[in-house]
């Protein structure tokens, strides 16, 4: 199970197409478990929040994809995105997540 913040749906209603069917690509490999070290980087800083980056492309934009773990009833596990970020930005973006 996915789910998508108001930040991230706001970035991908305005994202660019090549953009964005990348997103749609790396949400299928997460949805499907897969946790290579590209789709799911474990950062270090967070208080409160075990906090996975997903690099997006490793072209010129350097986004990521910031998310966390949930879990839902009957242990089933699933994947909070709270915001697709340029790598500078990434660290501001950790902060307003360990502040939610």
């Amino acid at each position: 199970k996915i789910l998508l913040t108001q930040d991230t749906l706001k970035w991908y209603k305005n994202a660019d197409r090549k953009v964005a069917n990348l997103f749609l690509q790396r949400l299928k490999q997460l949805a499907a478990g897969e946790r290579s070290r590209i789709l799911s980087k474990h950062l270090v800083g967070s208080k409160n929040f075990a906090i996975f980056e997903t690099y997006l492309d490793q072209g010129h934009s350097a986004q990521r994809i910031l998310w966390t773990e949930s879990r839902e009833k009957g242990g089933l596990r699933g994947v909070l995105v709270w915001y697709v970020s340029k790598h500078k930005h990434v660290s501001r973006h950790m902060m307003d997540i360990d502040q939610s």
